[in-house]
């Protein structure tokens, strides 16, 4: 796995975990979990300052992105995995419970795309469809792990 040296490319692909060369969406992700066990340790307003800044920002980054690999949604941009990791652990104590369980959850819905993400990544071009589904993603992950905390 390479490190890019392009400021756009090593944060699309966080700081290169993208470029694995198997499953680097689920490699960007588990990079993304210390990123996400931190976030976790902020107050719930800059938890939500912070993620939002983060999906503005990851939509032009990786709208750049796509542009310069000519691509619609390169399988080495990974920061939209991350950010959709962390709307699915956002606002929920930190614990490894939590931080596995929601892992899977997002990799799920992000990998099997149900309405409404799959909304989001077939209708929507450019940098904002590459995250919005993956946010969307998060989304349904964090209902059903905020489900999940509830019962157990």
């Amino acid at each position: 796995m390479r490190m890019p040296e392009n400021p756009v490319m090593f944060l699309a692909t966080f700081g290169g975990t993208g470029n694995a060369k198997k499953a680097p969406g689920t490699v960007g992700t588990l990079a993304g979990i210390p990123f996400c066990a931190l976030l976790l340790l902020l107050p719930l307003q800059v938890q939500m300052f912070v993620v939002m800044t983060a999906i503005l920002l990851g939509i032009m980054v990786c709208e750049r992105a796509a542009e310069e690999l000519g691509e619609k949604d390169p399988s080495c941009v990974v920061l939209d995995e991350v950010l959709g990791l962390a709307v699915t652990l956002m606002f929920f104590p930190l614990s490894f419970f939590t931080l596995v369980l929601g892992f899977f959850l997002f990799r799920f819905f992000d990998i099997v795309k149900p309405w409404p993400v799959n909304f989001f990544d077939e209708k929507i071009p450019g940098g904002a469809g590459i995250v919005l589904d993956d946010v969307a993603a998060g989304l349904c992950a964090h209902l059903v792990l905020a489900l999940i905390l509830y019962v157990f």
